[in-house]
């Protein structure tokens, strides 16, 4: 998975703190959450934090551009989601979700 990860919702969605979260994908297994995770943070240049890994939730902190995300899997079918944790982290989502679509459209594998 590392190599292709999918990318194929890449939505902006509304979160209660009046944040934008970006959808990622539905097509990732519990099982395969980890591995995925490590690939979309590695190829935004971040960090995993700290990670939560329970039999109830997979939420991980992570850092990109020097601020604090949640990666998290949301088992409800609504699949895997990047939400930031503050106003700050909220602003880097638009480019985010530039360099991810350049990603899924096959501009940024290099």
């Amino acid at each position: 998975m590392a190599a292709q990860f999918p990318l194929e919702r890449l939505e902006l969605e509304p979160m209660a703190s009046g944040n934008r979260s970006i959808r990622l994908t539905k097509q990732v297994s519990w099982e395969d959450f980890p591995e995925y995770a490590q690939s979309v943070v590695a190829f935004l240049g971040g960090a995993i934090v700290r990670q939560a890994d329970s039999v109830v939730e997979r939420v991980w902190t992570v850092r990109i551009d020097g601020r604090l995300f949640w990666i998290s899997f949301d088992d409800f079918g609504l699949g895997i989601s990047l939400d930031p944790q503050d106003a700050e982290a909220s602003r880097l989502i638009p480019d985010i979700r530039r360099r991810l679509l350049a990603r899924r459209d096959g501009e940024g594998t290099g």
